[in-house]
């Protein structure tokens, strides 16, 4: 492990000179002002439009949400804001029906103006808001009866910079006491839609569904809308759920509370997430509102400090999981997991089959190589770090190293790490070999017997310094989008140095969390989300927190 874990100082460097690209110099001590104006539609001024007052988060690099109005019968607001600061402005019409809107016409607060307050002053920020398109329908249950009060949820397909696919939602609307729903609000173009009877942890009766009859969002069928248009006869009947029962234990038959049990249902050749639930403080669950089908179970929870991952049935991996039935309006009771700390680490990591090895003339000047040898699963990465009498050589990385007089009278081995998709990483050192000696010159002649270097003393805790100095995170915290630490060859590589990661909202650890990636979810939006990681060595060791910031 011989990467460093801090944010770099280029990093700080960048988001400074960003932050004064966007006009967002300290304020100085001056009397407050004011961004106001006038919001219309196409009916004219429109009255109880939400207006957010937007701040640029220095510290976690993103637009933060700082204050909000409402907009009078007249269309007007008027909002305070610090002198000598910059903002942006977004407006949100949630009873009229038009399209989200930032200062100036902008569709998204990262593409808006910046308005800078001057001391006792006013900034004028207006809006003319385009009207939305609609999607509207029905809802019913079985027997053909009208559902009021199901939740209904337009997702759009989006792609990040990284081609990774996702479906933030963008509007969503109730049914009526004639099971009757309106989604407004919308920009023109294609949409995903969810229907579901319980939100925020409320016990379901029926299955949750994507339109038409599909059980995740990568299957649903799109709607389109025309700007301002109308899509109607967007029909959904649920059926009544299935749901699945069971109990969490620790090794001593405990229950574990607050394990996180989730649900994956096959979608072509990808098991996508289709529900989930957490254990009581007995370490019993119950996980309901899902589709009659054939699903997989992961459980999840903190054990002994440590993150365990488990399938049904006691499977370290996904691929390896038992199919578990439902079917509608019945309960699977007895889908049991007991969760133990390194149980499955034989399952998960790439194990090696046969050890790497050496070659080459153990001679200063010569070039030894190294040999991967044989593993199981196939990696697709290698990774390789030179060892003298036990130490690792500072800068000696590649499948090849050349020996100097530094390592006269020493043994060498190399320390090779294997990766493979979805798997923990391997090592496996190859035997020694050596002693190093000099090369033999003809003709000989007598010379001084060179003395070798010095083994140096490792400090410990500066060593460890050392390995965490240079992590970083890629990726926006905004949901959907998966946040990753960058830097971590040299770190996965190292011997006799532990790490661990766990990725936190606000104070609080992450279910699941404690992978080098971490997809933001819905349940994180308006949280600060930050990754702290601890490396140790002997009886030492190093935590870095790195924070990615406040998830939009």
């Amino acid at each position: 492990m011989h990467t460093r874990l801090r944010r770099p100082a280029g990093a700080l460097i960048t988001l400074t000179l960003a932050a004064g690209a966007l006009g967002l110099a300290p304020a100085a001590y001056a009397a407050d002002g004011t961004i106001s104006g006038l919001v219309t539609g196409s009916g004219g001024a429109l009255e109880s439009v939400e207006v957010a007052l937007y701040q640029y988060n220095i510290t976690d690099s993103y637009w933060e949400a700082i204050d909000y109005t409402d907009t009078d019968a007249t269309g007007r607001y008027s909002i305070v804001a610090t002198a000598g600061g910059a903002y942006r402005v977004g407006f949100t019409d949630y009873y009229n029906g038009h399209v989200e809107e930032f200062f100036d016409d902008a569709a998204d607060i990262d593409d808006a103006d910046t308005i800078n307050v001057t001391s006792g002053g006013n900034a004028v920020a207006s809006a003319d808001l385009a009207p939305g398109a609609h999607v509207t329908g029905t809802v019913t249950g079985p027997g053909g009866r009208d559902l009021q009060g199901i939740r209904v949820v337009a997702y759009r397909k989006q792609v990040d910079e990284d081609g990774y696919v996702h479906y933030p939602s963008v509007s969503s609307a109730y049914t009526d006491a004639d099971g009757t729903y309106d989604v407004a609000g919308l920009a023109a173009g294609s949409y995903r839609l969810a229907f579901s009877d319980a939100y925020d942890g409320d016990v379901h009766t029926y299955a949750n569904e994507y339109y038409e009859n599909q059980p995740t969002v990568e299957t649903a069928k799109d709607v389109t809308v025309a700007a301002a248009g109308t899509v109607s006869g967007i029909d959904a009947e649920l059926a009544l759920d299935a749901a699945v029962s069971g109990k969490v234990t620790n090794a001593a038959g405990a229950g574990i509370e607050d394990a996180w049990i989730q649900a994956l249902v096959k979608v072509g050749n990808d098991w996508n997430f289709a529900g989930s639930a957490f254990s009581g403080a007995d370490g019993s669950y119950v996980l309901d509102g899902l589709a009659a089908g054939t699903y997989r179970l992961r459980f999840a929870a903190s054990v002994d400090r440590q993150q365990v991952d488990e399938y049904w049935n006691d499977r370290g991996r996904l691929e390896n999981a038992t199919d578990v039935p439902l079917v509608a309006g019945g309960q699977t009771a007895g889908i049991n997991a007991q969760l133990v700390p390194g149980e499955h680490d034989a399952e998960i990591t790439v194990q090696n089959t046969v050890k790497p090895a050496v070659s080459g003339a153990t001679v200063v000047g010569s070039t030894l190589t190294a040999s991967t040898g044989s593993w199981s699963p196939t990696p697709t990465e290698y990774y390789y770090d030179w060892l003298r009498d036990g130490e690792f050589i500072v800068g000696s990385y590649d499948s090849t190293y050349t020996l100097t007089a530094a390592d006269l009278g020493k043994s060498i081995t190399v320390l090779v790490t294997a990766g493979a998709d979805d798997w923990e990483y391997g090592h496996a050192e190859s035997a020694a070999v050596g002693p190093v000696t000099n090369p033999v010159v003809a003709p000989p002649t007598p010379t001084p017997t060179p003395t070798p270097t010095p083994t140096p003393t490792v400090d410990v805790p500066t060593a460890l310094t050392a390995l965490v100095a240079t992590l970083d995170v890629t990726g926006k915290p905004k949901v959907g989008k998966t946040l990753k630490l960058t830097g971590l060859d040299k770190l996965l590589r190292a011997t006799g140095v532990s790490y661990k990661f766990q990725w936190l909202a606000g104070s609080k650890k992450i279910k699941k969390a404690t992978k080098s990636k971490l997809k933001v979810t819905k349940a994180m939006k308006g949280k600060k989300i930050s990754v702290k990681v601890t490396a140790t060595a002997a009886s030492s060791s190093k935590t870095v927190k790195i924070k990615v910031g406040k998830v939009r």
